[in-house]
């Protein structure tokens, strides 16, 4: 679980989730299905519904530590920067096609 907890998930499916999906979910997330649009769209779309000041967008590819919601709160509060963007991280069973894209990234 995350050491912060005032914020929102929102999940942006092409398709509407099961029952059985949907019953996991906790009051601070929402499930808003997309139809098959682009990754671009859905965040438009995530970023008008969303009701929190600060945004970020992840993939469901990513692996953000239980910490990360405190750390960019408080860069954002001491630095004040316009955005932040995390590291390039593979997972651990990553193509090599993916783990040299991540070194780039770095």
């Amino acid at each position: 679980a995350l050491d912060y907890q005032d914020y929102e998930v929102l999940i942006l499916p092409n398709e509407e989730p099961s029952p059985l999906e949907s019953a996991f979910v906790d009051e601070r997330v929402k499930i808003i299905p997309t139809g098959a649009v682009s990754p671009a769209v859905k965040r438009d779309m995530g970023a008008e519904q969303a009701k929190f000041e600060y945004l970020a967008f992840m993939d469901d590819d990513a692996y953000p530590s239980l910490e990360w919601l405190k750390v960019a709160e408080k860069t954002f509060t001491e630095k004040n920067p316009a955005a932040l963007g995390g590291p390039g991280m593979v997972p651990p069973d990553a193509s090599k096609k993916e783990i040299v894209s991540g070194i780039f990234y770095e």
